[in-house]
């Protein structure tokens, strides 16, 4: 093959709002769609050719069991600092080899949620499944349609995540790919927690805890736990969600899994709040968020001052409770997340009581403070007792 010279990239996209756990408060929720690729050249004089790409593409497929697995975060904190390398090297594949963009971002959508990147992975993983180069049935479609389900999920667009999972889950199947298979089945999990059709979570839970097992996958056994828990939750059966919680917590804690001790932290101190624990709340809150915090992650960060908020709005105190829950919301729309099902109600519950319960001027700049709070100042709100 000739050498293809090295070009000045186009079509790379420009960073989001959110670096690290970095935040920018927006104005307005973004609609749960991608980001269009862009066109525009970079600012900078990056230059990448194929060695270049070739060789991160090398790089993310050793690294894929741990990006996989439960410490991936000091590769999503490299991946980071190489961010605009890395949407330099998509933009490459755009232009030259659209099949090993398609395997790159099947590998890439943790990094993407996990780091606040939502709309941008969506919009390269859109990108790459649509040449005509990259239809058909093959391993690395099936897994990019797993990420576009999934990021999709994490938008809110059930719409378009439903039949890209179900047709990740048709090639999976039909290839044999266990893994990518019960990969599939989960998000189908998460996408049945937004529709509340929550027997169907129940069903697809145990088929991918099966397959796991068959694959001798053990990381990811705790998903579909915690997706029986969320169901559980959702149903208003809280002691036994917090059973679920807590075994999904100790499996997390055997692995060393930070990321997962985070979220079910931050799940019993849900469960802590429906009882009005306060004092059992805040402990997990608090450890929650410490957790969170280390590991520089964007997504969960809303998540901990939603709680925090409930909290506060459950103890009477509405000034900190609005300036917490107005973070929340603020942060959730940076990334592009949307709230997960079985957190939303908690959420609006909490606005509601303390709009009902404080003076509206006072809400009002209470909120607007809030969510203009550099993200270092609503942790240390959130820590406060």
């Amino acid at each position: 093959m000739t050498p293809i010279k090295a070009i000045r990239l186009a079509g790379a996209l420009s960073l989001l709002s959110i670096t690290g756990c970095r935040h920018t408060p927006t104005a307005e929720a973004k609609s749960p769609t991608a980001t269009p690729v862009s066109n525009e050249p970079l600012r900078t004089e990056a230059l990448v050719d194929q060695a270049a790409a070739d060789a991160m593409l090398a790089n993310l497929e050793k690294s894929e069991a741990t990006l996989r697995g439960p410490a991936p975060e000091p590769l999503f904190e490299r991946l980071e600092k190489d961010h605009q390398r890395l949407n330099a090297v998509l933009a490459w594949f755009k232009v030259h080899d659209h099949p090993k963009g398609l395997r790159a971002v099947s590998l890439l959508p943790s990094y993407w949620t996990m780091s606040g990147h939502i709309p941008e992975g969506r919009a390269w993983v859109e990108t790459f499944l649509a040449f005509p180069e990259n239809e058909g049935t093959s391993i690395p479609r099936a897994k990019a349609l797993v990420a576009l389900g999934y990021l999709a999920f994490r938008q809110g667009d059930t719409a378009a995540a439903k039949p890209a999972l179900d047709e990740a889950l048709a090639q999976a199947n039909a290839l044999g790919d266990k893994v990518t298979a019960a990969d599939a089945l989960v998000s189908l999990g998460r996408v049945a927690l937004r529709e509340e059709n929550l027997d169907r979570v129940y069903q697809v839970a145990e088929q991918a805890k099966k397959l796991y097992t068959e694959a001798g996958d053990r990381n990811q056994l705790s998903l579909p736990t915690h997706l029986m828990a969320e169901a559980t939750r959702m149903r208003g059966r809280y002691p036994e969600a917090a059973k679920l919680y807590r075994e999904s917590l100790q499996f997390a804690t055997e692995q060393g899994n930070r990321k997962l001790i985070a979220v079910e932290n931050s799940n019993l101190a849900a469960v802590a709040i429906h009882g009005r624990n306060w004092e059992e709340a805040n402990r997990f809150n608090r450890e929650s968020l410490r957790v969170c915090w280390e590991i520089k992650n964007s997504y969960l960060l809303p998540y901990e001052f939603m709680v925090a908020g409930e909290i506060a709005a459950g103890r009477v105190d509405y000034s900190r409770a609005a300036k917490l829950l107005g973070a929340a919301d603020s942060l959730f729309k940076s990334t592009g997340a949307a709230i997960d099902p079985a957190d939303k109600n908690g959420f609006d519950a909490a606005i509601a009581d303390t709009k009902k319960n404080h003076d509206p001027k006072k809400f009002d700049a209470d909120w607007a403070e809030g969510s203009a709070l550099p993200v270092e100042k609503a942790v240390a709100l959130a820590l406060e007792k």
